[in-house]
């Protein structure tokens, strides 16, 4: 590097330099000597003054190149911190933790293993991977293992760190390391990376940078979580805990969208409990918040993962079924309907059984309309006639002929 050229350029200038002086000074004070006696009488003296500018110089080097190797990693870790905070996205949050670490200790693969249930649930993975490059030796089971903050590590982690250690193959690397993430309660999550760097020193020198690390992580995980559950609370009713009537309009508008450019179709339900006013006036409000918490229970097992279900309102549901035609929708609903009339609503056994029905309405897309509003005019004005035929029925929607479309 340049500045270390410099560095011994000028060491060996002063070194030079020194050196005249002594002769000359030698030579005026004893000016009968010839040049090499005077050269030589003042070797020692020269020798001396070299190797103790050579010890100087060489303290100077090296805490240069530490202080260049501490500037490199705060560099780094200052731009992978910009990079982890330019998204709250979790996943990225992981992906960026992982390369952070892998860049750090100069690793070539390396996994992220989520042990946190909030940061599994919002990240929707439980590990990340990512692999620069191949071991230098393919197959070996010796290699040296490195864990920063070892107490933060329980048996039981360890023995799942073990185990992934073996199924991902990080034994064929020299150095296996280990960097727990961890808040004041538990260990959040575990990044392990293969590296062919095996020095002990190179990552001793890590641990306070680690720990810098680890802190900024974790904190950055902290507020994901609370702005993930910030934004989950907004758009989920507290009682049944499915989406709400503000997430249903936001879901439509975009599935729509994606359906017109594409061409698929979409049905959209609306459900409603047949007299469920009955059961609250004579059962009262809470026992009422328990029924409508049980039945939306049912219907949320009761239909597809890809289906879309809200609280509509009340004890009204709306459904949103992609790549649905109503044929299709008519199978989820009926499925639907036969889950809550079989279905005996009873807290506990000192309540009263609890017996209801389901109606329900469907309209498609682009069968029943061609813009979302259409469609759910059309899915109400369904469930309207499925109401007015007698109740726990399932109705999808037709041109209205005889009867006459008003909600109360």
């Amino acid at each position: 590097m340049r500045q270390r050229k410099l560095l011994w350029t000028s060491a060996v200038l002063l070194t030079l330099l020194v050196s005249l002086v002594i002769v000359g000074n030698s030579a005026w004070l004893v000016p009968e000597w010839p040049v090499t006696t005077v050269f030589i009488k003042s070797l020692w003296l020269l020798v001396v003054c070299g190797l103790l500018f050579f010890l100087v110089f060489k303290v100077l080097d090296y805490y240069y190149l530490q202080l260049d190797r501490q500037l490199t990693s705060l560099a780094t870790l200052h731009q992978a911190m910009i990079n982890l905070n330019a998204n709250l996205n979790l996943a990225h949050r992981c992906s960026e933790s992982l390369s952070m670490v892998m860049e750090l200790t100069q690793g070539s693969k390396g996994l992220f293993f989520i042990l946190d249930d909030k940061l599994k649930k919002f990240a929707q993975a439980e590990y990340f991977s990512v692999q620069k490059s191949q071991p230098r030796r393919l197959i070996s089971s010796r290699y040296r293992y490195h864990i920063f903050t070892p107490a933060r590590i329980s048996p039981e982690d360890q023995k799942l760190v073990d185990e992934l250690v073996k199924t991902h193959s990080f034994s064929s690397f020299p150095s296996v390391v280990l960097v727990p993430f961890y808040n004041e309660k538990k260990t959040l999550a575990l990044a392990i990376v293969g590296s062919n760097e095996d020095s002990r020193r190179f990552l001793r020198e890590l641990t306070e940078l680690m720990s810098i690390l680890v802190a900024q992580v974790v904190t950055s995980f902290e507020n994901s979580l609370l702005h993930e559950e910030v934004n989950e609370a907004s758009i989920t009713d507290p009682l049944t805990s499915l989406y709400n009537r503000r997430y249903f309009r936001l879901r439509l508008q975009s599935t729509f969208a994606e359906a017109r450019r594409i061409g698929f179709p979409v049905s959209v339900m609306i459900s409603d409990l047949d007299n469920f006013k009955y059961y609250v006036d004579t059962f009262g409000h809470p026992r009422g918040d328990r029924i409508l918490a049980q039945a939306a229970s049912l219907i949320r097992e009761s239909v597809r993962t890809s289906d879309i279900v809200c609280r509509f309102g009340g004890d009204e549901f709306a459904y949103i079924l992609p790549y649905s035609s109503s044929l299709e929708a008519l199978s989820v609903a009926e499925r639907i309907r036969k889950a809550v009339a079989s279905c005996t609503f009873q807290s506990s056994p000192q309540d009263e059984p609890v017996h209801l029905t389901l109606s329900l309405g469907i309209a498609s897309f682009p069968e029943h309309g061609e813009t979302e509003e259409q469609l759910l005019k059309s899915a109400d004005m369904a469930l309207f006639w499925a109401k007015s035929q007698g109740k726990d029925k399932v109705i999808v929607y037709n041109q209205p002929t005889e009867v006459s479309y008003e909600r109360k």
